[in-house]
């Protein structure tokens, strides 16, 4: 049965990577990250899995090389694009490693809502009944001080694919947890006038 897993931040052929994020420096060449990457990626992906990959899966300037880091991962990609995946590459890819691309997706696995962005965001569809938001960009850097279904599923925070039962593990760890919504009815939740609620229904 095939698995599903998320990621991002993966910056496979970028060099200024491993100056800038503390992590990667252990690395002495680009290359050395790369096959640490792929090594780790496949290690936790299957070939017939499925990963959501939150963008900036790599840094490079031609359809050819970016083929090339596809071709050497597991599974079967639907891309959230970061920053630094360009869409004039995109658009000319021939694999089907790539599923689906585009920059913004919800989806729901076992009924939970999930909602899939390459930014973080604090206020997100359906928040209030506790769907999830899973984001990369920040590599580790933008933890939520509110609440725990906002999730960093970055390379800089995992190190591989992360599989969704983590993260539904990581979220049941922490059962109160409080927020702000100010579209939520108060008398409908039993939460107080300023909107503050915990443990909301779903």
């Amino acid at each position: 049965m095939a698995e599903i897993l998320f990621t991002a931040d993966t910056h496979l052929g970028h060099q200024n990577i491993l100056e800038f994020e503390g992590g990667r420096t252990q690395y002495k060449t680009i290359e050395e990250h790369d096959e640490d990457v792929i090594f780790r990626w496949n290690r936790a992906v299957r070939p017939g899995d499925l990963v959501y990959h939150l963008g900036d899966v790599a840094f490079v300037r031609d359809v050819k090389t970016l083929e090339k880091y596809l071709s050497r991962l597991n599974g079967t990609i639907h891309l959230i694009k970061g920053n630094h995946d360009q869409r004039r590459l995109l658009r000319r890819l021939t694999t089907r490693k790539i599923a689906w691309w585009g920059d913004y997706k919800e989806i729901k696995i076992d009924g939970k809502k999930i909602v899939l962005f390459h930014w973080p965001i604090e206020i997100w569809n359906q928040r209030q009944y506790q769907s999830w938001h899973l984001h990369g960009h920040s590599h580790g850097g933008c933890p939520s001080k509110n609440h725990v279904l906002r999730q960093d599923v970055g390379w800089d925070v995992w190190y591989q694919p992360v599989h969704h039962e983590a993260l539904a593990g990581l979220v049941f760890r922490h059962k109160k947890f409080r927020f702000d919504d100010y579209h939520i009815n108060p008398n409908k939740h039993g939460g107080k006038q300023n909107g503050r609620i915990e443990n909301p229904s779903e």
